[in-house]
């Protein structure tokens, strides 16, 4: 990436994000952001419910929480 110029996977992830969620206003999104977290759905390092991990989630598991958010959205 040069400076502030994404480079073409870079603009296809980004368009892909935008096409998926660009119908939301800003206050959905807040909400579907606050409604829990794509690490909550697994144990983490021994970290408990509340507690923060340094564990990275991986990238599977955030399209996986997010595309249920926007699934169930759709739905009702």
């Amino acid at each position: 990436m040069r400076h502030g110029r994404p480079d073409r996977p870079q603009r296809d992830s980004v368009d892909l994000v935008c096409q998926a969620l660009g119908k939301y206003t800003a206050y959905q999104l807040s909400e579907m952001a606050h409604q829990g977290s794509p690490g909550a759905t697994r144990q983490r390092s021994g970290a408990g419910a509340l507690n923060r991990s340094s564990e990275p989630l991986l990238d599977e598991e955030v399209f996986e929480y997010f595309s249920a958010l926007v699934s169930s959205d759709s739905e009702g």
